[in-house]
This record gives C-alpha cells, structure tokens and sequence, in this order.
C-alpha cells in the first residue's frame, strides 16, 4: 500500500485517480483533496537522460509512478499521460517515467513493463529520474 493509499484510508476519502469517468466511483464517498494527502506540492527537480540504461527501480535516482506522476501534474509544461492509456506496458519505451520528445515533446507516461531492452533516448524517449540532490 502507497503512502497516498495509506493517507486515504485514514482520512476515510477516496483517492482522485480512482474515482473514474467524472467522478462516478466518489459519488458515495468524499474524494480526497491533493492538501488532504499532503501531496499537493513536489519539490523534485528531475533530469531528462537522453542515453543510457535506465534508473534501477532500488537506486536513489529512480522515480516511483507516484513521484512521476505528481511531478508531471504539477509541472507547467508537461502532461501526464499514463491515465489516458489504462496500460503502463510499453515495449517501445524505457521503464519508468519517461518523457516522449515527439510531437509536442510534453507527454510523460510511466512504463512498468519488466526487462525491458529499451535504453533512454532509444525510440524518442527520455527518461525521467530524480537529481542526485533531491535524494
């Protein structure tokens, strides 16, 4: 259980990224608010890495999908886009938070296919991961 689905439970609220298609799953029961959770602001300071291997999931430079997913929420230029997709298993790109730089170059996804061959930079992917002095 996450720290979010933790705080959600005790304050007896659902958490926003599961109450569905406008809302329909927190109709019978209050949606918590990002200030509830303590969650609304994000001080990381991620890197995009144009090559290489991504992040291990234990190292400290590693993102979570909540991190990632917080992080492109509240970033003023990118969109997250894992939620659109209902699937974060992508054989095309990197594991973890990635950055697609086509098109706009502004959607984040975050992969969480095992193995995956795919290096950062590979396929217009960059990968999204914590600067060393936001650990």
């Amino acid at each position: 259980m996450t720290e979010r689905e933790k705080k959600a439970e005790e304050l007896g609220c659902k958490l926003p990224e599961t109450c569905g298609f406008l809302g329909w799953r927190c109709w019978f029961k209050t949606k918590c608010t990002e200030e509830q959770l303590g969650m609304g602001v994000v001080t990381l300071n991620p890197v995009e890495i144009t090559s290489g291997t991504p992040a291990a999931e234990e190292s400290v430079e590693y993102m979570t999908k909540s991190e990632c997913e917080d992080w492109a929420k509240t970033h003023t230029t990118y969109t997250w886009k894992s939620a659109d997709y209902n699937i974060g298993t992508w054989s095309d790109r990197p594991k973890g938070c990635v950055l697609s730089s086509v098109n706009d170059g502004s959607r984040v996804f975050y992969n969480t296919i095992p193995n995956t061959p795919m290096n950062c930079g590979a396929g217009d992917w960059k990968c999204i991961q914590k600067s060393p002095t936001d650990n």
